[in-house]
């Protein structure tokens, strides 16, 4: 896409299941709803560092997705952004994320991740059933785990991940949120 493309509308690519690679451009500030949601032959995105904005399941069932690097401007993951990309092998967060919203990495299947210290909120069920996920290391800021309905009863983002072994929380962190892995 050329640079002068800032936003991607909602369902723009929504089941182009033959697409495998895109370049965004150096403009990209903005993925609308449903966007790239079943591409599944999607491999790789590199998202520009003018990107700041998600919308609801931006990625959702894209099962070729093997990686993705969030750029640093972006401070909240959305609903379901990358839910059911089960191919995902990595996932590096950047440094001023704020909050993960729910379902936003639901039936993943990476092995780790490391939540940025900057992470204050993370909502119930954001990775919902990643039963690959081993070894998690623990946000310095994290203080709260919001419903992510206020029809329910709160859950932990951590529903469902029956391998997580490993958690690393680091010297300074003086509470740990109700439900935060309950299970």
């Amino acid at each position: 896409l050329p640079d002068s493309v800032t936003k991607i509308e909602n369902t723009s690519f929504y089941n182009a299941t033959a697409l495998k690679n895109i370049d965004f451009g150096n403009g990209l500030e903005e993925i609308g709803t449903d966007a790239f949601n079943k591409c599944a032959a999607l491999t790789e995105i590199d998202l520009p560092d003018s990107f700041l904005t998600f919308g609801l399941d931006t990625f959702a069932n894209c099962t070729g997705l093997q990686g993705i690097t969030i750029p640093e401007n972006v401070t909240v993951i959305n609903t379901g952004v990358f839910k059911n990309c089960t191919g995902i092998k990595y996932v590096n967060l950047p440094d001023g994320l704020i909050r993960i919203n729910e379902y936003a990495f639901e039936n993943c299947l990476f092995e780790e991740i490391d939540i940025p210290d900057t992470v204050t909120t993370i909502v119930g069920r954001a990775y919902l059933n990643c039963t690959k996920l081993f070894k998690l290391g623990y946000p310095k800021s994290w203080v709260s785990v919001p419903r992510y309905s206020s029809s329910y009863a709160p859950e932990s983002p951590f529903v469902g991940c029956t391998n997580l072994a490993y958690v690393t929380v680091p010297e300074g962190v003086t509470q740990i949120p109700a439900n935060a892995f309950k299970n």
